[in-house]
């Protein structure tokens, strides 16, 4: 049975709420977002949402959701700008772009400047 965004945004607070570095945790039902530590930092949930839904293996869903209450809590330990990127890497996922999102530059491209362009990508096992 999938899981209401009320539900998973109730899960990810009593996740949440077991982390000693968490003193605070405001819902926005409206943003389906979550507000920690007196609103300094803030939580979109909507992709982890959509990444738990949309997995069909139990036990990968349960390492989807782990993982993103992990990098939650990282987050809300340190500020930005004193997380080095070494710190960050493990938990940072490739951006994937589709062949829809960058063919209409190159078709644009062929039809006003008659060339073709070489477009800057990477395949997937080289993101980092």
């Amino acid at each position: 049975k999938p899981l209401s965004k009320k539900a998973f945004a109730k899960l990810c607070q009593e996740s949440l709420a077991n982390s000693a570095v968490i003193q605070s945790i405001d819902y926005d039902e409206a943003l389906f977002c979550l507000y920690l530590n007196n609103r300094t930092h803030q939580v979109h949930l909507s992709n982890p949402y959509q990444r738990f839904q949309t997995e069909s293996v139990k036990s990968k869903r349960k390492q989807l959701f782990n993982d993103f209450i992990h990098s939650v809590v990282e987050a809300a330990a340190v500020q930005a700008d004193q997380l080095s990127f070494a710190q960050a890497k493990p938990n940072l996922l490739p951006g994937i772009r589709e062949r829809s999102f960058v063919e209409p530059i190159r078709l644009m491209s062929l039809f006003e400047y008659k060339r073709d362009i070489a477009l800057a990508t990477r395949t997937l096992d080289n993101n980092f």
